[in-house]
């Protein structure tokens, strides 16, 4: 099955005995502010690392990130969803546990794409500028089929 428009295919990952700078070279390479965590054998995520898990676990308690992996710090109760779900389930989601992103599985659980908070609010914009469209195309056709009526 396709994915819909608002799910990223080009999603960053990282195993759980990932080094914290790879994460953030990753996160910085990418101009992404996350890295999902996956089982290495089967793409399964397990876990979500921020740029800000990065900053808070690390850098605000001074303590060094060397000797750290990214299974130290990642948050573990990763909040996925299906790659059928509809985007109304998906802010459900993002609403309920309070994310930005969602990582999106497919078969297996396998990791399959992200979904943003900005892909949401893209998504949505452009449905609601087709809607305007819409709405202006047929004010126009209703005024040129009845010149009479303002």
């Amino acid at each position: 099955m396709q994915s819909p428009k608002w799910v990223s295919k080009k999603v960053v990952s990282v195993t759980k005995d990932s080094s914290i700078q790879e994460a953030a070279k990753l996160m910085r390479k990418n101009h992404i502010g996350d890295v999902v965590v996956v089982d290495a054998k089967s793409n399964v995520p397990i876990g979500i690392i921020t740029d800000r898990d990065i900053v808070m676990a690390t850098v605000a308690l001074n303590i060094p990130f060397e000797g750290l992996c990214v299974g130290d710090i990642m948050t573990e109760k990763v909040v996925t969803v299906n790659q059928d779900a509809g985007i109304h389930e998906v802010i459900k989601l993002m609403r309920t546990h309070g994310v930005k992103r969602i990582p999106v599985v497919g078969a297996k659980k396998a990791l399959a794409g992200i979904v943003s908070r900005d892909n949401v609010m893209k998504f949505l914009g452009d449905e609601f500028s087709l809607i305007g469209d819409t709405y202006l195309k047929q004010r126009t056709k209703e005024r040129e089929r009845r010149p009479d009526i303002q």
